[in-house]
Formats: structure tokens, C-alpha cells, sequence
């Protein structure tokens, strides 16, 4: 394998033997010089010959009998990417909307799963905390396998050895955009990987410091995968579960304009007084079919479960009543919330490449989603109040997408999404039943055009018009939404980048927001839903700034909406405070975010991430101000000898 215009010898090159019914029967890499080798029976076959920066080639079909060398293959510079660099000096790539990573050896040593992989990529960190992947210590990610959307947790446990490359895309555009990721890391795998594998995993949080015995198991996950690869196919299940028992003291206190104060404390000093007790468990399977090596086929289902008898929250309070520092009343109180659901999904995606240039993606999703709630309030000897729930919710999500990539260093992505969801609610406390529909159907059309300007300047301009109806109890009312989407990327050297960023996100009001029934808190206090809300569009513009290739980001930036959907409160004439939902006047929030990354030595890494904001919504002619910052810090520690982390 040569460079068509260098004559260059080409390492690493993906060669793909496939059979005249476009089966793959195998395949293999180049070495150092370029050369490959196959074994395949007697038969006749074609080569499919890819390699990162070039254009994917096919061969001319031949016939295998004997040991023959078959020729040279040259391949032609894919002109669409920004900057060519050849694999002897780096394994990474930028491309106009995407940074292109090449899983080397020297990423997979000491790892066991992708997650693992993910984190040796710069700007990308796994955060075993919490078992999250973060870019640009972002965690609203998702990842995709070939560009399909998969079960998360499976796609961070595939074998490192099956990977061939990974794309992360920053602030992406189309369906991924208005969901409200601020990354997509696309995972692309061997296509001549045959095999079986199974993975187990579990981690565990234990508390140190517990007062009792019984506290100290905190959480624990577990999960087991099995996947199968062969030819065309690719099948997996998944099982996890997810205990968590958190146990914790919490107090609560309230002060009013004529001198009342109403106080919440542990009963005890020797025990805690909040006990939350948690169990998820997931079920998933899945296939691909690789119809051909332009059209993709895959099916996903998943069902998550919450028993009832173990989604349990308990509050015990002393409560006491005081007015000028006089007691007025004190009494037990205890909250003790039981709830359970079942949610489902199946999922059909198809994936068509007429060609390098020219790439269609749709998926259907349907969506069930079932919730029975009990709560009970109770103050000793005096008032008891139960509320029982149930929720239905059916949904139906659709997406078309094409992508067509231009000669001349740019391309364009059309999209049109549906989205349809019907939520069925019935509410019973003191015999009286109430029940709830809503609906609504939304229609989203969005366009991005991405160009290459120079070496150093890119762009990515475009946006997105949806429409939303939803009907409360038989009133319908109609929105439109636009969100422009603005990207400009400028390249000042190879240590400094600079992007400004014009961003615009919407939220949907969820079932606890919508529903008007009125929930019990205490005897002073409710919560009532809003039924009317309107979907929130926040505009965002930032400038990011990134130093010494991800070692050092610093981003200013700006947030702003007309509609954000909050919670409010008023005192109401029988004297019971009732909280509620709206849509606030003004909110504004800005401030800088900064990560940072340290290596010290050969073993050790500070990963540090900062935030300093100001935060402020008016309601009411009323603003609420908050001047904040948040910090968090981890070390990790890397053996050089045994390869682990």
C-alpha cells in the first residue's frame, strides 16, 4: 500500500477481503513496508482498502487459487480534511467538524474496556467516581459505535483490541445538538474482528465513617456483557444493576415575616434521620447486520426496572414551632415515600453510504414508560395524609438525516425529527381520584454547513425551527422554537486554539412539572404542578480558549432565556406556603469555567476543573442573585510497569 502522490508506504492500512456477495471473509493491517498478507480458500474476491485521510478504495475483482502476489494499491489524499499528517508522526487527525484518534498499542496497554481508551485521549477523561465520560470535563456526552446510538453502558465496555479508531466531535449539530450534548464520541471498530466476549464488572462504595454497621454499604454497581461478532453480525445483551442505600442526617428550617420559625432536626443524635434506599436493574439486547459495507442495519431494546419495595426515601423530623425565641409546639414528623416503574425501549437504525461523500441515518424509537407512587405523611398521634399515583407515558421519536461532503473542504447536514408523546396520570388521596392528560407532537427541521476557510480558520454555521402542540386536559396551544447555532474555530498555532461559540438550547416541562396535582409537604407546606408551561430556550455564547493542546482550556461565557422553567413560591390567604412551577421573566448566568491537566513525573496526573459564575432570575419583579464557584480535583496514578491506572 502507497501514497498515490508521495509513493509513501502506508502502515496501519485496514484491508478488508470480501467475497462477490459483499460478505467479508476477512481481513488485516499493513506493516511498516506497507505489505499485507491473506489466507482465503480458492474462490473469487475483491479488497476493500481504507486508511485514515484517504479515500476508501475497492479492488478490481481477482481470483485466489495459489500464493501470488496480487500488486500495489495506491490511495488518493481524502481532500477533505483540514491538515493531512501521516501516521509516522502523529496518530491523530482533524478533520473539519472532528478530531481522529488512532487506537496504537500504546493506548491499549493496561486497559480493559473502551472507557479505559477514551481517557489516554486528550480532552477526553473517564471519571470513575461516577463511571461517567467527560470531554472538556463536560458530561453531557454520548457515545456511538459506527455511528449508532447504543446502551451506554455497553459501548464503554467493548474489548479495547476491537477498536480501531475513535472521533470526538465538540458542540455538535443536527438531532445530538437538540438533545443538548455538548459532545459526541463516535467509536469506529474493526470490521475484521471475529470472537466472543464477555465482560464483568463491579464497583463498590463503602462509607468509613458510618455511626452503624448497617450504613456502611453505600453503592454498588454490577453489570455483565456478552457479545458475539461473526461475518456480518454483531449480537449482545447486557445485564446491570444499580443498589444504592444512602444514609445522612438533614435538617430544615423556616423563617416568616411575623416571627415564626419552624424548625426540622434529627430526632437523635445516635442515628441518622434520612434513609434512601435505591435498586435499577437493565436488561438490554442488541444486533447489528452489516448488509453490505454501504448499508447498516441495527436493533436495540432495553427495559429498566425500579421495584417498589426497594425505591424507599424515609424522613423523621422533630419539628418544632417558635416565635421570639419562645416554644410554641414540637411534634414527630415522618415522610416515607415507596415508588416503582418500568420503562422500555426498542429502537430500529438504519445507516446508508451512497458513497465517501454522500451519507443517510434514520432511527425509530418507541418509548413506554409506567410509575406508581405512594407517599405518607405522618405527625405523631395528630394528621396523616397518603397520596397515591400512577403515570403512563407512550413516546415515539423519529429522525432522517443526510450528509453530503463537498470537494472543497465543507459539507452540509439536513435533518427532520418527529417526536409524538401521550402521558396518562391519575392522582387519589382522601378517596378522591383526579386524573391528567397530556400530549403534544413536535416537528423539528435543522441545517449546518461546516467549511474549512484555510488551515487555520474554520466555521460551522446553522439552526434549528421546531414546532410544539401541546394539549392539557383538552387545551391545545402551539410554539415555535429557533435555535441558531454559530461555531467559528480559529487555529493561532499548535498550542493555542480559540472558538466562539453561539449556542441555543430548549427544555420541555416533565410529568412532575406538568401534572396540577397538589402534593402534600407538610402541614405549612404544598406543591403544585403547572400544566401550562412553556418549553425553555436558553441562548449561550462563549469563548473558548485551549492551551498547550488541551492541557489548559479557559472559557468565558454567557447564558441567557426569557422562559426558564423554575420553581416558585407564594404565601397563599389560608396561610400554607405553596410552591409551584413558571416560566421566569429573566435569567442570566455568566461567569469562566477552566480545566486543567497536570502530569507530574511519569506516574502521576492532576485533572482540576473550576467554575466561578454569577447567577440571577427575576419573577414577579423580584430577583433572586446568586455569586458562586465550584471546584473539583482528581489524581490519577499511572503504573508504568504493570500498565494499569
Amino acid at each position: 500500500m502507497k501514497d498515490s502522490q508521495t509513493k509513501d508506504n502506508l502502515e496501519f492500512c485496514t484491508i478488508s477481503l470480501y467475497n462477490t456477495k459483499d460478505s467479508m471473509i476477512t481481513g488485516t493491517v499493513t506493516d511498516s513496508k506497507g505489505y499485507f498478507e491473506i489466507s482465503a480458500q480458492k474462490g473469487a474476491y475483491k479488497l476493500v482498502l481504507s486508511y485514515i485521510g484517504y479515500k476508501t478504495d475497492t479492488s478490481e475483482v481477482f481470483t485466489a487459487y495459489q500464493d501470488k502476489f496480487i500488486g500495489v494499491f495506491k490511495l488518493e489524499s481524502d481532500v477533505n480534511f483540514i491538515s493531512e499528517i501521516s501516521i509516522k508522526e502523529s496518530s491523530r487527525e482533524t478533520q473539519i467538524d472532528r478530531d481522529i484518534q488512532i487506537v496504537t498499542d500504546k493506548m491499549k496497554e493496561g486497559t480493559s474496556n473502551t472507557k479505559e481508551v477514551l481517557d489516554k485521549i486528550n480532552g477526553v477523561d473517564y471519571d470513575r467516581y461516577n463511571n461517567s465520560i467527560k470531554v472538556d470535563n463536560d458530561s453531557k456526552v454520548i457515545i456511538l459505535v459506527d455511528g449508532i446510538e447504543k446502551d451506554q453502558e455497553y459501548v464503554k465496555n467493548l474489548a479495547p483490541d476491537r477498536l480501531k479508531k475513535v472521533e470526538v466531535i465538540r458542540d455538535p449539530g443536527g438531532r445530538y445538538a437538540l438533545e443538548g450534548y455538548s459532545a459526541v464520541i463516535n467509536i469506529i471498530l474493526k470490521k475484521d474482528y471475529v470472537g466472543t466476549e464477555i465482560f464483568l464488572s463491579d464497583r463498590a462504595m463503602l462509607d468509613a465513617d458510618a455511626i452503624k454497621s448497617e450504613y456502611i454499604p453505600v453503592q454498588n454497581n454490577a453489570s455483565a456483557t456478552v457479545n458475539y461478532v461473526y461475518n456480518k453480525v454483531n449480537i449482545y445483551a447486557k445485564y446491570s444493576n444499580s443498589y444504592n442505600h444512602f444514609n445522612f442526617n438533614s435538617t430544615a428550617n423556616k423563617k416568616y415575616n411575623n416571627g415564626l420559625e419552624i424548625e426540622k432536626n434529627p430526632i437523635s443524635d445516635n442515628d441518622i434521620n434520612t434513609k434512601v434506599e435505591q435498586l435499577y436493574l437493565n436488561y438490554t439486547l442488541g444486533a447489528d447486520f452489516y448488509i453490505n459495507p454501504k448499508n447498516t442495519l441495527s436493533y436495540e431494546g432495553m427495559l429498566m426496572k425500579q421495584p417498589e419495595q426497594n425505591n424507599i426515601s424515609d424522613e423523621l423530623y422533630l419539628v418544632t414551632y417558635k416565635k421570639s425565641d419562645s416554644l410554641i409546639n414540637s411534634y414527630y414528623s415522618e415522610s416515607l415515600n415507596k415508588s416503582g416503574y418500568v420503562n422500555s425501549y426498542n429502537s430500529l437504525f438504519y445507516e446508508g453510504k451512497f458513497n465517501e461523500n454522500n451519507v443517510i441515518n434514520s432511527n425509530f424509537v418507541f418509548s413506554n414508560y409506567n410509575n406508581n407512587y405512594i407517599n405518607k405523611y405522618t405527625e405523631k398521634a395528630i394528621f396523616q395524609r397518603i397520596e397515591e399515583g400512577a403515570d403512563e407515558k407512550n413516546s415515539i421519536r423519529f429522525y432522517f438525516e443526510y450528509l453530503h461532503t463537498f470537494k472543497n473542504k465543507s459539507n452540509i447536514q439536513i435533518g427532520y425529527g418527529n417526536t409524538w408523546e401521550n402521558l396518562n396520570s391519575k392522582f387519589i388521596t382522601e378517596g378522591v381520584e383526579t386524573y391528567f392528560i397530556y400530549s403534544d407532537i413536535r416537528h423539528k427541521l435543522y441545517s449546518y454547513y461546516s467549511k474549512a476557510l484555510s488551515k487555520k480558520i474554520s466555521l460551522k454555521l446553522g439552526g434549528a425551527g421546531e414546532t410544539s402542540s401541546p394539549i392539557a386536559n383538552g387545551l391545545k396551544r402551539d410554539y415555535l422554537i429557533f435555535q441558531p447555532y454559530v461555531d467559528i474555530k480559529f487555529n493561532v498555532s499548535k498550542m493555542l486554539n480559540l472558538k466562539a461559540k453561539l449556542r441555543s438550547s430548549r427544555n420541555y416541562p416533565n410529568i412532575n412539572q406538568t401534572n396540577p396535582y397538589t402534593n402534600f409537604l407538610d402541614q405549612q407546606t404544598v406543591r403544585t404542578g403547572n400544566p401550562y408551561l412553556k418549553p425553555e430556550v436558553t441562548n449561550m455564547v462563549s469563548l473558548l480558549t485551549t492551551i498547550l493542546q488541551g492541557l489548559l482550556t479557559i472559557e468565558p461565557y454567557y447564558h441567557f432565556s426569557n422562559n426558564l422553567i423554575t420553581e416558585t413560591g407564594s404565601l397563599r390567604q389560608d396561610s400554607i406556603f405553596e410552591y409551584n412551577f413558571s416560566n421566569a421573566g429573566y435569567y442570566k448566568n455568566y461567569g469562566v469555567e477552566s480545566n486543567l491537566t497536570i502530569p507530574i513525573g511519569k506516574n502521576f496526573v492532576i485533572q482540576s476543573s473550576f467554575d466561578l459564575f454569577n447567577s440571577s432570575v427575576k419573577y414577579s419583579e423580584r430577583t433572586n442573585e446568586l455569586n458562586d464557584w465550584s471546584m473539583s480535583s482528581q489524581l490519577i496514578y499511572q503504573n508504568q510497569k504493570y500498565k494499569t491506572v
